[in-house]
């Protein structure tokens, strides 16, 4: 099953947890154990230690779990880590900070979603000055949200992890 890491370092991830599952849905489809478990952390940012710890020792069928804060990402992987649970647990992590990009490129974190805001920014101005001058937008907009990794196929349902 799945479990979606929420974090109240990033508000707006869990404010829109209703799209964020939503586009997992979409990607893993009819083999989506359902419901998602949903965890949140705090601000403390090795919450996410604590609330791996308590969720696995509750819940061990999980089997994939999904980052939404770089923070909860470095602190949840050291957790899966000294859990030994590698190699048994998928996970996605969030952010392109330099230890989140070396865990993709080991193995260890399967994929991670990295976020530009600048990015963002400059293509919603673009956007609102082509509204402005033509009366419409583009059909194609870039998000500003990249993927780090996987390796061809890891994302599939069904896959053991890497």
């Amino acid at each position: 099953s799945l479990a979606v890491v929420y974090s109240e370092k990033t508000p707006a991830m869990y404010a829109e947890r209703e799209l964020v599952e939503m586009g997992l849905a979409s990607v893993l489809g009819e083999t989506l154990d359902l419901p998602v478990t949903r965890l949140k952390t705090d601000l403390n940012p090795q919450d996410a230690e604590k609330v791996l710890y308590q969720t696995f020792r509750d819940n061990p069928t999980i089997d994939t779990v999904v980052f939404t804060d770089v923070n909860d990402t470095l602190a949840g992987v050291q957790a899966l880590i000294d859990m030994n649970l590698v190699g048994k647990v998928r996970i996605v992590g969030f952010g392109d900070d330099p230890a989140i990009v070396e865990y993709v490129k080991k193995g260890v974190v399967l994929a991670s979603v990295a976020v530009s805001p600048e990015r963002i920014g400059s293509q919603a101005i673009e956007s609102l000055a082509e509204l402005r001058r033509t009366g419409y937008t583009s059909a194609s907009v870039d998000t500003g949200v990249t993927l780090i990794g996987p390796r061809p196929g890891a994302l599939r349902p069904g896959k053991a992890a890497p």
